[in-house]
């Protein structure tokens, strides 16, 4: 729904999306904190049969339950008039705004987009917050061309360059979550008494094989880069065709 909002605010004058997204922060927050422990979790649960973990198993599953009633009370907040509010400014704004005007609008924010993933995955030897970055602006990319793509009909190149934004994005969702679930490991024995742990020898080797797992997760989204940067490389030369411009990206 942000970036649907996000996408509207740049291609319909007159739709403010700061006031009309607000009301799904609380939920994009609470939704969040409980994504973040299930992903841990379901990373953690296939080591179990090699390691008892289940200290930090069950310091999991305590977060979970003290998160869930926040939940719950914020879903109770969260009511369909929301919505029906910013369906209503959405129409607004759309019949307000020219057809041939809110296409080339369209166009100019997904091309900027696009490019700047251009830039950001040229970078060489991208530290971990450039790579987040990437994440982040792939699957935005991805939602501004599906969102395109079903407005004035599907291409080859977008076809392709969503394939591949899908894939990538994926890939590094899942290096990052492995990180999250590190730091979580580390932060839990950082606060537990060493003598309380079953398997000291287990916590050592889960963060081993998490480094692993993560280093790994980045080789398989280097393998696929070059293919990436293609594709986003053409959609922007086809989206720059569409408005005019004849430059054209280095690969």
């Amino acid at each position: 729904m942000r970036a649907l909002y996000e996408l509207i605010d740049y291609a319909v004058a007159g739709f403010a999306v700061k006031p009309e997204a607000y009301a799904f922060k609380p939920l994009f927050r609470a939704a969040g904190r409980l994504r973040d422990i299930d992903i841990q979790q379901a990373i953690i649960v296939p080591y179990l049969r090699q390691y008892d973990l289940r200290e930090f198993y069950n310091e999991l599953k305590r977060r979970e339950i003290e998160y869930r009633p926040s939940f719950a009370q914020t879903i109770d907040l969260f009511t369909m008039s929301v919505l029906v509010a910013g369906r209503s400014q959405i129409r607004s704004a759309v019949a307000a705004t020219p057809g041939n005007q809110l296409r080339k609008r369209m166009t100019r924010r997904l091309l900027k987009r696009a490019s700047q993933l251009v830039e950001l995955t040229g970078k060489s030897r991208p530290d971990c917050e450039t790579l987040h970055l990437v994440r982040k602006s792939a699957k935005r990319v991805r939602y501004c061309l599906e969102l395109w793509q079903a407005c004035y009909g599907p291409t080859h190149l977008g076809n392709s360059a969503v394939r591949l934004l899908k894939s990538s994005a994926g890939v590094l969702g899942e290096w990052h979550d492995t990180l999250l679930t590190l730091e979580s490991v580390e932060s839990f024995l950082s606060e537990t008494e060493i003598a309380r742990l079953v398997d000291v020898h287990g916590y050592r080797r889960i963060r081993r094989d998490l480094k692993n797992r993560a280093g790994n997760l980045l080789i398989k989204y280097d393998r696929g880069l070059l293919r990436l940067r293609r594709a986003l490389s053409d959609l922007v030369d086809g989206l720059k065709a569409q408005l005019g411009d004849r430059s054209s990206v280095s690969r």
